[in-house]
């Protein structure tokens, strides 16, 4: 298989269309990501999903394989925005600097645990054009976030209220600076789960 051919699987398979968990409810899913999106401002076209909703199973390292389960499996979503991107930019940055001045104090034992580890996933997302919304405290100074926030719950309340689908238990988004950035770094991650199965890339 061609490098090139797996990139054009990510545009056509998991950057656009109807997700597995949405194969036989694609209009709850479409109205789902159009109430994400009111909430941002952005159009449901700039909304799409990955994890192992996407296709059915995971591409993700140790859980390569397991397959979706709508009653234990998160929803990942993507939005594609320069706005929302340097937004959310900002706000991992103001988090980054009041974690390292001690101004950002853990309030539990989760937290004191995960939020350098958070930071510095932050931090090297930044250079790859993504921020994702769950690494940042959901709290009133970080205000992109916190719409971030409200925009997820929104896509899981719609589908709530849908006859014909569950509720999803968790909903994070990631946000991508643009659709090279979201191709690259989604396609990236199916080439290596590729490469570690055994397939030959050339």
């Amino acid at each position: 298989m061609a490098k090139k051919d797996v990139f054009r699987f990510t545009r056509l398979w998991l950057c656009e269309g109807i997700p597995y968990a949405f194969r036989n409810n694609a209009a709850a899913y479409e109205l789902a990501r159009e109430n994400f999106g009111k909430v941002l401002g952005e159009h449901p076209r700039n909304v799409s999903m990955t994890g192992s909703g996407r296709l059915g199973f995971s591409l993700a390292g140790t859980k390569f394989g397991a397959a979706y389960n709508p009653d234990k499996s998160d929803v990942d979503l993507f939005l594609v925005s320069d706005t929302w991107f340097e937004k959310m930019t900002e706000d991992a940055e103001l988090f980054i600097a009041r974690l390292s001045g001690g101004l950002a104090v853990p309030r539990n034992e989760f937290e004191k645990k995960y939020w350098p580890e958070n930071a510095q996933r932050l931090k090297q997302g930044i250079i790859r054009g993504h921020v994702n919304q769950h690494y940042i405290p959901n709290v009133e100074r970080y205000k992109a976030t916190r719409s971030c926030y409200k925009a997820c719950r929104a896509f899981q309340a719609t589908l709530g209220g849908e006859e014909g689908t569950a509720e999803p238990k968790k909903v994070s988004v990631r946000i991508y600076q643009n659709w090279a950035r979201a191709e690259s770094q989604i396609g990236g991650s199916l080439l290596f789960a590729l490469k570690q199965t055994g397939h030959d890339i050339s």
